[in-house]
């Protein structure tokens, strides 16, 4: 019998299928190639009809084989994430705020000095966005209501910022967010900035991580017996 929290969760199931993600992924490479810049419901709608590609999201950001997700994600009835997709075996969530991937998104281009320019506004907005994401967990998480919105105790979560492209940093912005990326964290969870170009990437490699065990799996299964 299924748990109360499990029947009243909000994510929506959904089993990962790799030749589906595959194939979103070069679709959404392609959409990348052809707009230079968008504004961040561009993006949204794009990702919102690639689903496989959404999980494969937490692949590469979180732990855990995905196998639930929303999107527009409501917590504590007040705060909303772009997208939630899960782990529900290791109890690990990645929770993802979209920004636009324009000039202006990771760095302003205007404020600054000529070697450092100040963070943009759209990636700080973010980063308070996920700052009350962990509080409303830390305030509520014990809570039925926030328990069931999950459909089970949470674990562990990493939290995702995507946001502008990489073409518009030098090798100073890329070292800065590099950096703010692998040492952010927020109540013991990670904090990762990333652009649209390194989410691409990011899912490349995880699907490339995925063949290989795929073919060294048909491999053995077709080797003769010693």
């Amino acid at each position: 019998m299924k748990s109360k929290a499990k029947a009243n969760a909000t994510l929506i199931p959904h089993k990962l299928n790799f030749i589906n993600a595959e194939r979103q992924l070069d679709e959404f490479k392609n959409w990348l190639v052809a707009h230079n810049e968008f504004d961040e419901r561009s993006v949204v709608n794009e990702l919102k009809s690639r689903t496989d590609l959404c999980l494969l999201i937490q692949l590469a950001a979180g732990k855990g084989h995905p196998d639930c997700y929303k999107h527009q994600f409501t917590l504590q009835g007040i705060f909303r994430a772009d997208l939630v997709i899960g782990a529900t075996k290791e109890r690990h969530f990645v929770l993802v705020e979209f920004e636009a991937g324009e000039k202006s998104s990771i760095f302003n281009q205007k404020k600054g000095t000529a070697q450092i320019r100040d963070w943009g506004a759209p990636l700080q907005h973010a980063f308070s966005q996920v700052s009350d994401w962990s509080w409303a967990k830390n305030d509520s998480q014990k809570s039925i209501i926030f328990q069931n919105a999950f459909g089970m105790p949470l674990t562990s979560e990493t939290y995702l910022i995507v946001c502008g492209r990489s073409e518009f940093l030098n090798e100073v912005d890329k070292s800065r967010l590099h950096w703010r990326s692998e040492k952010t964290t927020i109540a013991a969870s990670p904090i990762r900035f990333w652009t649209y170009d390194d989410l691409y990437q990011n899912c490349s490699d995880s699907m490339s991580a995925y063949r290989v065990v795929r073919d060294e799996a048909r491999a053995a299964t077709a080797a003769p017996p010693s």
